[in-house]
C-alpha cells in the first residue's frame, strides 16, 4: 500500500489558473521523474522549423527540488557528418516562481559537436538551490540564442502551494524506496475497504540497473535501494557504493554471507556499536505490530456482523458501502457499518493474507544482518524477496531522520540559518570598533582643545569653520580606508574538511564545509570539482518562509558547468561578506593506512609486551596527531606520518589519555557553538529555520540534528564517546589544494579530518 500511504503527505493540490477557466492538478513528481523537450520547436502551423543543421532532444531530471538536476541531450545533425566543430551552450534558465527567487541559478552547460561527426550525446548535472521545475531552455552559439531552439518547460508553483514547506518538500517526510530490477508486492484492502494505517510514511519506486543514474548525486532523493546481490556485479551498480558511502540504506536480496557480500561490494562493513538496537529486536517489535493488526482485525469483523442491518438499505437486502476502518494508537477504530457477507469473506481473506505476511516478516528478517559502509549502511537479508509492507515500515525506522536529504546534508541552500557564524573567518566583516573609538577621540581632541585653542590664541577663532570640517572629512576617510585595508583586498577562506576513507578499497567519501570572504570579488569566481555536490549555505534568521521571494525576475547568479569542473560566477561572492558553500564529494583511490603484525596481548606476562606496531601510509597527504584503534581494541598514536611512510605508533595503554587525545584534535578546531533561533520565528509562529522545523516534524521528541551526517560521526566519536570503533584511525591534515574555490586565498584556521577503517 505505499501509495495510499504516501497520500497523507504528498497531497494532489489544485491549481486555477486565474487567465482562464481551465484547471490543472499539480503533484510532486516522483523521485528520477524526467521532463523532454525537442528543438527545434515546432512551427505556428504546426510543421518543423528549419533549424541551424542539428535537432535537439533534452531531458531534465529531478528538476523540481533543490539539489543537483541532471541534464542529457542528444544532438543529431541533419546536415549530415559536421564540416567544422561547433562550440554550443545549452543555457537553463529559472522563471516563473521558485523558492526563494534570490538564490536562482542560469546554468550553461558546454557541448563540443566534434568535426566530421553526426551525433553527440552529453550527460551533465547542475546545481539548483531553489524549490521550483520551470525553466526557459536556450541553446546559444558564438554568444548568440539560436533561433527556435528555446523552449520552456514545468509548471508554475501554485501560490496556495508553496504557503507551507509540507506541500513542496513532502520528500523530506518520505521514506523513498527504489526497488532495482524487482516488484514490490503488497497485500492491499478490498476494493470497497479503505483501510487507514498509522506508521512511517513510504512510497516505493522500480527501475532497472540500465536506467539507473551514473551520479551519486541524482540518487540524493532516494533514501534505500534494494536489489539482488547478483546486480551487484553489474559495472553499472558501482554508483550505488558511492551513494552509500554518502549516507544511502543499502537492502542486499540473497545475500546469506556478510563477508561475500563485502568482497563484493569492496567496502569494510562494520558491525554497529554495543548499544545500538538489534535489527532482530526492531523486527521483532513490528511482528508484534503486525500480528496485534490482524488480532485487531478480526475482533472488529466479529463484532461488525453482530450489528443490524443498515437501515438505510432496500427493505430485506442489506446495502454495500465503502467500509472506512482506521489503525490508531488504541487499536482498530470502530465502524457503524455492517459489512455484507461478500465484503465479510473478501475481509476474512485479507486478514489472513496480513497474518502470513506478517509470519513471512518474521522468518525474513530472522537471519538479516545490518553493517555500516562509511556514512551509509547495508542491510542484506537471506531471501530473495522482500514481500510485506511491515518489512517496508521497518526500513523507516532503520532510516529514521537521514530520510530527509536537507537534514543528512546539514545545509538548507533556501533559507540558511543563523548556524553559519559557527564556521565563520575570525576578524573580517567586522567593524574594528576599538580602532573606531580611537580615531573619533582623537578627531575630539584635535577639534576641541588643540584646533580651538590654536585659533583663538592668534584670534583666528573663524578658521574653525573651515578646520573642524576638513578634520571630519579627513577622518571619515581614514576610517573607511581603514576598514577597507584592515580586511585586505585579496580573497581568503576557512576551511573544514572531512575526509571518510574505505580501508577495503581506498575510496573516500568528503565532506567540505568553507567560508569565504574576498575584499573584491574576483572576476574569475568560484571554481569546485565537477563530480562534487556544492551548496550555498546562507546566513538566515532574518526572513520566515512566507516572506521568501517565489517570483523570479532578474537571475544574477550563474555557474558553468563542464565535465571536469562547475565555474560559479563572482555574483555568488559578494564584496566585503562572509559567504558560505558545503559541498560533498567522492574521491577514488586515495590510498589508507595499514597495520604491521600485532602481538597479542599477554595478561600472563609469559611474552613481552609490544608497546609499538609498525603503520605504513598509502595516501597522498601528511597525517598528524594520528590516533589508532586496532582491530583487538587497543589505542596507537603517532604524532606525524608523512605521505608513502612507514613509522613506529606507540601504544596508549591508559584509555582515558586515549579519549583525551581524541577530544584534544576535536576542541582545537571546534566550531563556535552559536544561539540559533528556533524552528518557527517569534513573528506570528512562522518557520524561520528549516532544518529545526523538520526535526520537529520527523523526528517529534527526539534530539535535533542539524549539522549533517558526517559532523554527527565526528562529533560523537570525538566528542561525545571519546572513542573509535576497533580497525579504524582518526588523524588531521591540512586542506588538500582542489577544494580551495578561489585561486591564491589565503587559508585561515583550517582543518583537515582524515578518518576510516584501516586496510
Amino acid at each position: 500500500m505505499p501509495g495510499r500511504f504516501s497520500a497523507c503527505y504528498i497531497t494532489a493540490l489544485l491549481l486555477v489558473i486565474s487567465s482562464g477557466i481551465c484547471q490543472a492538478q499539480f503533484v510532486l513528481p516522483r523521485a528520477l521523474s524526467t521532463t523532454q523537450v525537442s528543438l527545434p520547436q515546432r512551427t505556428a502551423a504546426g510543421g518543423t522549423a528549419r533549424g541551424s543543421g542539428f535537432n535537439a532532444q533534452i531531458e531534465l531530471t529531478n528538476a523540481l527540488g533543490a539539489g543537483y538536476c541532471n541534464l542529457e541531450a542528444v544532438f543529431k545533425s541533419t546536415l549530415g557528418p559536421t564540416t567544422t566543430t561547433r562550440d554550443l551552450v545549452i543555457r537553463l534558465t529559472p522563471i516563473d516562481r521558485h523558492i526563494p527567487a534570490s538564490r536562482t541559478i542560469a546554468s550553461d552547460i558546454l557541448v563540443t559537436f566534434p568535426q566530421g561527426q553526426t551525433q553527440v550525446t552529453i550527460q551533465r548535472a547542475f546545481p539548483k538551490w531553489t524549490i521550483g521545475n520551470s525553466f526557459r531552455i536556450e541553446v546559444i552559439e558564438d554568444g548568440v540564442s539560436l533561433p527556435d531552439y528555446s523552449a520552456e518547460v514545468g509548471m508554475s508553483l501554485p501560490g496556495f502551494a508553496i504557503r507551507t514547506p509540507a506541500a513542496v518538500l513532502g520528500r523530506e517526510w518520505v521514506n523513498n524506496i527504489l526497488m532495482i530490477d524487482a516488484e514490490p508486492s503488497s497485500n492491499p484492502p478490498p476494493a470497497d475497504i479503505n483501510f487507514y494505517a498509522d506508521g512511517n510514511v513510504h512510497e516505493v519506486d522500480t527501475t532497472t540497473l540500465e536506467n539507473l543514474p551514473a551520479d551519486w548525486r541524482l540518487l540524493r532523493e532516494i533514501d534505500c535501494i534494494v536489489i539482488d546481490q547478483a546486480g551487484l556485479a553489474d559495472k553499472r551498480a558501482n554508483v550505488i557504493r558511492d551513494w552509500v558511502m554518502m549516507g544511502g540504506a543499502l537492502v542486499v536480496l540473497d545475500a546469506p554471507d556478510v563477508s561475500d557480500l563485502a568482497q563484493q561490494l569492496r567496502l569494510t562493513l562494520t558491525p554497529p556499536p554495543p548499544e545500538a538496537t538489534s535489527l532482530q529486536a526492531m523486527a521483532s517489535l513490528q511482528y508484534g505490530r503486525a500480528i496485534g493488526r490482524v488480532q485487531g482485525l478480526r475482533t472488529w469483523l466479529t463484532i461488525a456482523r453482530q450489528r443490524p442491518v443498515n437501515p438505510s438499505g432496500p427493505v430485506g437486502e442489506q446495502a454495500a458501502p465503502t467500509i472506512e476502518i482506521a489503525e490508531t494508537a488504541e487499536g482498530i477504530a470502530d465502524n457503524a457499518m455492517r459489512p455484507t457477507a461478500q465484503q465479510a469473506a473478501e475481509m476474512v481473506g485479507w486478514i489472513e493474507q496480513l497474518k502470513v505476511a506478517a509470519e513471512s516478516l518474521q522468518s525474513t528478517w530472522q537471519n538479516a544482518y545490518r553493517r555500516h559502509a562509511g556514512a551509509g549502511q547495508v542491510i542484506a537479508l537471506p531471501s530473495k524477496t522482500i514481500d510485506s509492507d511491515d518489512s517496508f515500515f521497518l526500513l523507516d525506522q532503520l532510516i529514521g531522520i537521514r530520510k530527509s536529504p536537507i537534514i543528512a546534508r546539514g545545509v538548507d541552500p533556501l533559507m540558511g540559518d543563523t548556524r553559519t557564524r559557527e564556521w565563520l573567518i575570525p576578524g573580517v566583516a567586522e567593524p574594528p570598533v576599538y580602532t573606531f573609538m580611537g580615531i573619533l577621540t582623537l578627531f575630539v581632541l584635535l577639534v576641541g582643545p588643540v584646533a580651538y585653542r590654536w585659533t583663538t590664541r592668534g584670534h583666528r577663532s573663524h578658521l574653525m569653520f573651515l578646520i573642524a570640517p576638513l578634520l571630519a572629512l579627513f577622518t571619515t576617510a581614514f576610517m573607511f580606508s581603514y576598514s577597507i585595508i584592515s580586511d585586505g583586498l585579496g580573497t581568503k577562506i576557512r576551511i573544514r574538511q572531512i575526509t571518510w576513507i574505505d580501508g577495503a578499497s581506498g575510496d573516500a567519501a568528503e565532506r567540505t564545509r568553507c567560508t569565504l570572504f574576498s575584499g573584491i570579488s574576483p572576476r574569475e569566481g568560484l571554481r569546485f570539482a565537477g563530480d562534487a555536490e556544492v551548496m550555498a549555505y546562507p546566513n538566515g534568521g532574518q526572513l520566515t518562509w512566507d516572506e521568501l521571494p517565489r517570483q523570479v525576475g532578474e537571475v544574477r547568479m550563474r555557474t558553468i558547468v563542464e565535465n571536469d569542473s562547475q565555474r560559479f560566477a563572482s555574483s555568488v561572492l559578494p564584496s566585503r561578506s562572509q559567504t558560505q558553500f558545503i559541498s560533498h564529494q567522492m574521491r577514488h583511490g586515495i590510498g589508507g593506512l595499514k597495520l604491521g603484525k600485532l602481538t597479542p596481548l599477554d595478561p600472563d606476562g609469559k611474552l613481552p609486551m609490544a608497546d609499538s606496531v609498525e603503520v605504513t601510509s598509502t595516501l597522498e597527504m601528511e597525517l598528524r596527531d594520528l590516533v589508532i584503534c586496532s582491530p583487538d581494541g587497543r589505542y596507537w598514536s603517532v604524532d606525524r606520518i608523512g605521505a608513502g611512510e612507514t613509522v613506529r605508533a606507540k601504544w596508549v595503554s591508559d584509555s582515558d589519555k586515549a579519549s583525551s587525545l581524541l577530544g584534544t584534535i576535536y576542541t582545537r578546531f571546534a566550531p563556535i557553538i552559536s544561539v540559533s533561533r528556533s524552528g518557527r520565528s517569534r513573528r506570528n509562529n512562522k518557520i524561520g529555520d528549516l532544518i529545526l522545523y523538520l526535526n520537529r516534524e520527523i523526528n517529534r521528541g527526539g534530539a535535533n540534528f542539524t549539522s549533517g551526517i558526517f559532523e554527527l560521526h565526528l562529533t560523537e566519536s570525538l566528542f561525545v564517546k571519546g572513542e573509535i570503533t576497533p580497525g579504524s584511525f582518526m588523524a588531521i591534515s591540512a586542506p588538500s589544494e582542489d577544494v580551495v574555490a578561489v585561486q591564491d586565498a589565503q587559508q585561515v584556521e583550517s582543518v583537515r579530518y582524515v578518518l576510516g577503517t584501516l586496510q
